[in-house]
């Protein structure tokens, strides 16, 4: 679940420049709403006429590793990432179009042993750069697809029943939302 002080903030901060200086506001939610504990929101503001868009994206998941002989649940792990996001699209008053996009990811992991009950975090902070596709659906509605990759991220997290060692990562933009 997204923190509603991060939401509301977030949200809030975007309608004001939109109602301000007369660009677009957009809300979505994505696609890591449908897996376990899952939560996936960008907020982002468009100026008027301009290919900037200014935003934040908060993404959260939970996995569970289990063994490979026996099928038993041995730890749960809880991702999430949060951070600014900036993007640029070739053809801003087009429908749609391709953007790039540049965020700054603050990614933390925990891991919980079931076996044992402790547990391991980690935590960095790491650029993420790439690109996808946004086009409106109706007057204010949109879709978005994308994704943003951090190739040299190192995350490491150690239980009693095991680690898990990260090198590099990446995020799924698979998003629906509003715009006005």
């Amino acid at each position: 679940m997204v923190p509603p002080r991060i939401l509301f903030l977030a949200s809030a901060l975007a309608l004001a420049a939109g109602r301000l200086h007369g660009g677009e506001f957009q809300a979505a939610a994505g696609l890591f709403f449908l897996v376990p504990e899952g939560a996936d929101v960008t907020v982002a503001y468009r100026p008027d006429r301009s290919p900037w868009s200014f935003g934040l994206r908060y993404v959260q998941w939970r996995d569970t590793s289990h063994d490979i002989f026996t099928g038993r649940s041995l730890s749960h792990t809880r991702e999430t990432r949060t951070g600014p996001l900036v993007s640029y699209r070739f053809r801003p008053q087009a429908p749609g179009g391709a953007y790039l996009a540049v965020s700054l990811y603050r990614w933390t992991k925990r891991e919980t042993s079931l076996v044992g009950g402790d547990s391991g975090t980690a935590a960095t902070t790491s650029p993420a750069f790439g690109g996808g596709y946004s086009h409106a659906m109706g007057r204010h509605g949109f879709w978005n697809v994308g994704m943003l990759l951090s190739p040299g991220t190192r995350l490491d997290t150690h239980t009693s029943t095991g680690s898990e060692q990260d090198s590099g990562t990446f995020d799924v933009l698979a998003l629906m939302g509003v715009r006005f």
